[in-house]
């Protein structure tokens, strides 16, 4: 129920605030307790007089963990529009 329900509804208010909002990526990758690895992103921004801190997404990770593995995957799953990319803050 909440990967199929709840999760998607989150993801979609988030990816509409980055397309309100300006905003910072926060990445982390983790190894789980069967040793995959795990990105976790992060977004970070200023919402109603408030700094909201939400958990975007997290994505295990098959292949190799470099940095242009983890663009790829932020172009294909964050970085999806010109709005979305405007309003990251470098």
């Amino acid at each position: 129920m909440i990967s199929h329900c709840i999760k998607p509804t989150l993801e979609e208010m988030a990816l509409q605030d980055l397309m309100n909002f300006q905003y910072s990526l926060l990445l982390d990758i983790a190894k789980d307790c069967t040793g995959a690895s795990h990105l976790s992103i992060m977004i970070r921004y200023y919402k109603n007089g408030d700094v909201q801190l939400k958990l975007l997404k997290n994505i295990e990770v098959k292949d190799s963990i470099t940095g242009e593995a983890i663009y790829k995957i932020l172009k294909g799953q964050v970085l999806t529009n010109e709005l979305v990319i405007r309003n990251l803050v470098e």
